[in-house]
């Protein structure tokens, strides 16, 4: 923690009172869901499918539309049997015409819910309900070069907007955690807002795991990187030592990218088509869930390479396959490399030495694979919406009520940030 100050995890209870619990009604930011859909987006769609198993349908509303974040065409958005959709059917500016209403208050919520729960990064005004705020990550502060300004902007004007207009915040790691205490030094303790670090986990378990060893076997089963086509991912890296593993292997197992493409990718996109003359480099695109989960069942390993993450979904995804992953220390990762020898001290002057290790030894690989499942812990979107449910539970309070929050440096701890 930044200056060696440690905070609580918590904040006052915002107790039910008189609203009974079976009558909470939440309402799930989906908006990002409804573009090419990158970690937040499918954060966004595993916990609201999640919540649609713990809760019956009427309890649920979909948010197809959020604040600023105005949608072109919802129809590839996050659709739940039986669950209301308000906004799913507007044009676009019928939409943004609601909601600059709702943000200045002179309209109601459609559907009238208890919570609402951001996911976007968007942070509208709303009332009576209760604003839950979602913080992935804060790279466009910590690392800006790798964003564009406007995204920079929008981002950091819609997180200063949530340090007054959101009633609670949720982490998805204590990474993110972490970064947001550096930038803003004791505000979460100072604010009394309540507050979570809920990890991410891995979308779905997998209906069956691919074997070991017929993936060690198998010649042409690849490298696999998962994740938008970005600098910020360490790509550029990747590639440098990709070409240096090709020159010194016989015969180099092809290399597949998997992904949409994100910002400031010209370069890495120019260098990727130009490798894929020399080397077995492919650009798979963006793939539904079916081929994706193809995708890493078929797969040799996850190369991971990234300079920062929230959380890190592909890392949890591809461990919870059995996948060996030689990953920077992202969120997600450090389970791995606290419990599996082989993924420590993985360095850039490793890195290729660690790739070679794993397709010299059947041995090595088997075990790599099973202790990186152990290390994963089994972690879905079940645990992750069970979470979420129970701190959805301890804000709510009766329609219409905001009950005062306790005085600056008074909110009752119940866990602490890891230094």
């Amino acid at each position: 923690m930044a200056g060696g100050v440690q905070h609580r995890e918590g904040g006052p209870a915002l107790g039910l009172r008189s609203h009974r619990r079976s009558e909470m009604k939440i309402a799930l930011d989906v908006a990002q869901t409804c573009v090419e859909r990158s970690g937040c987006a499918w954060h966004a769609d595993a916990l609201a499918r999640a919540l649609a198993d713990l809760l019956p349908p009427e309890q649920l509303m979909l948010y197809h539309h959020f604040g600023d974040w105005i949608n072109g065409s919802t129809e590839a958005g996050t659709r739940l049997a039986g669950v209301e959709e308000p906004f799913r059917h507007l044009d676009p500016a019928a939409a943004r015409e609601i909601w600059r209403a709702i943000d200045a208050g002179d309209r109601m919520l459609p559907g009238a819910p208890d919570i609402v729960h951001a996911n976007s990064f968007m942070c509208p005004r709303i009332r009576p309900a209760r604003l839950v705020y979602t913080l992935h990550d804060l790279c466009f502060w910590t690392h800006p070069a790798y964003t564009t300004e406007r995204n920079r902007m929008l981002c950091q004007t819609q997180v200063l907007r949530a340090l007054s207009a959101a009633d609670a915040f949720i982490f998805v790691s204590h990474q993110a955690a972490e970064d947001f205490e550096a930038l803003f030094p004791d505000w979460l303790g100072q604010s009394g807002r309540p507050w979570r670090v809920i990890p991410s986990g891995a979308r779905n378990r997998p209906e069956r795991l691919s074997e070991p060893v017929r993936r060690f076997r198998d010649p042409v089963a690849p490298w696999l990187f998962i994740g938008t086509i970005e600098p910020r991912k360490g790509l550029a890296v990747l590639l440098d030592r990709y070409e240096v593993y090709c020159s010194q292997s016989k015969r180099p197992r092809p290399l597949h990218f998997v992904g949409g493409v994100g910002w400031k990718a010209e370069t890495l996109l120019q260098r990727i088509e130009g490798l894929a003359d020399r080397w077995p480099v492919r650009r798979l695109g963006y793939l539904s869930e079916a081929a994706l989960q193809s995708a890493m069942e078929g797969a040799f390993a996850l190369l991971f390479p990234s300079v920062h993450e929230g959380f890190g979904l592909p890392v949890a995804e591809a461990a919870i396959h059995g996948l060996p992953v030689l990953a920077s220390p992202v969120p997600s990762y450090r389970p791995i490399q606290a419990e599996v020898d082989f993924c420590r001290d993985l360095d850039a002057e490793n890195w290729i030495h660690k790739m070679q290790e794993l397709e010299a030894s059947e041995r090595l690989y088997v075990e790599v694979s099973h202790a990186t499942l152990r290390a994963q812990g089994g972690r879905t979107y079940e645990g992750v919406a069970r979470e979420t449910l129970a701190f959805h539970r301890s804000l709510a309070t009766p329609r219409g009520r905001r009950p005062r929050l306790h005085p600056p440096g008074m909110a009752p701890a119940t866990g602490a940030l890891p230094t």
